[in-house]
């Protein structure tokens, strides 16, 4: 069990470090100029952890839940009201 436990975190870990490059990747391709963050609570730790400085700088918002359980409706209407 505790096994399981390691293994779930470790790809989860991964996880994070791939789209933390795919989010530096498109910094240094000028794919965007800043970034809201709308990440369950945990991930965003993981997330954070590996975000380089110049990348943070960049995130103007980080919304720390769940959204995709969402109809696309209200993951709209959930971001302009953070907005």
């Amino acid at each position: 069990e505790g096994h399981v436990a390691q293994s779930a975190w470790a790809m989860r870990d991964q996880f994070a470090r791939m789209l933390v490059d795919y989010l530096d990747q498109g910094r240094l391709q000028q794919r965007f100029q800043r970034l809201r963050l709308a990440i369950e609570p945990r991930f965003l730790g993981l997330v954070r952890r590996h975000m380089t400085e110049e990348t943070r700088k960049l995130v103007f918002d980080e919304i720390s839940g769940d959204l995709s359980k969402l109809a696309p409706k209200d993951i709209q209407r959930h971001l302009e009201q953070h907005g």
